[in-house]
């Protein structure tokens, strides 16, 4: 059930369903709701934050008795199902602005599975993306590759669109490369260069733009080593991931001269 794709006028009758004339259109012999056609399943209730207080109360019943009853109808439904909800919404801050009742907060916080943002887990990035080539290689009989520069440029940025992006983006670069295998070259400017804040030395003869990049870059942790001395302060610097900023230390190699942790 995507709750936030449903009209909520539309919402209880999809939900729960109703009995024939319980309202103008209503079809003859009337409609069985998500939650009816659950039965002896499970029914995964996606963006549940964006479900209105009148039917969390509905829910609130079908959680704790088991029973329903369609709109327009008198007698209840029994149901046995397993209850799935998820949301990106703070649903505490929603119990403290009175948007999302605290008994079925509670009701549905059972065993609750906390997902991290893309941002916080870089290192489930290659698998995540090397899946979605797959998938899409699959679906328009490609063998396209990326190259490794790629995968360690999608884990430097922070992705505010979590994996979404990341699927869309991987899904851009396959339609839009004319090559086999996806370079650097190929990513948008917001993953191909990166602000660091300097210049990159006036004086400078630069004769590649990815050869530049990576010398600034250079430069840049070799001072911020100097001057921080820890990987994690280093990262807060920066604003990247303790792990990209261990990753890129052995990479030009410096990892030697910094100590892991505060």
């Amino acid at each position: 059930v995507y709750c936030g794709s449903i009209p909520e006028n539309l919402l209880e009758s999809e939900l729960f369903g109703y009995e024939t004339g319980a309202f103008t259109g209503a079809k003859k012999g009337g409609k069985p709701g998500l939650i009816e056609l659950g039965h002896h399943g499970t029914v995964f209730f996606d963006e549940i934050g964006d479900i209105p207080l009148n039917l969390q109360v509905k829910l609130l019943q079908v959680i704790q008795e088991r029973k329903f009853m369609r709109i327009g109808g008198q007698k209840e439904i029994e149901v046995d199902i397993r209850i799935l909800a998820a949301t990106n919404r703070d649903l505490r801050k929603g119990l403290a602005e009175k948007s999302f009742r605290e008994d079925l907060y509670y009701r549905l916080s059972v065993v609750p599975l906390v997902i991290p943002p893309l941002r916080h887990r870089p290192e489930e990035i290659p698998e995540l993306a090397r899946n979605f080539l797959k998938k899409l290689n699959g679906r328009f009989r490609f063998r396209k590759t990326l190259a490794p520069e790629v995968f360690e440029a999608l884990q430097d940025y922070l992705w505010p669109g979590n994996i979404r992006e990341l699927e869309n983006l991987i899904e851009r670069l396959v339609v839009t490369t004319s090559t086999d295998q996806i370079g650097v070259e190929h990513l948008p400017d917001y993953l191909r260069i990166k602000a660091a804040g300097a210049d990159p030395g006036e004086g400078e003869e630069i004769t590649n733009l990815k050869q530049a990049t990576d010398n600034f870059e250079k430069k840049l942790l070799q001072r911020a080593v100097e001057k921080y001395r820890t990987t994690y302060k280093i990262a807060a610097a920066l604003g990247l991931n303790q792990s990209t900023v261990v990753r890129k230390l052995q990479r030009y190699g410096l990892g030697g001269r910094t100590e892991p942790s505060a």
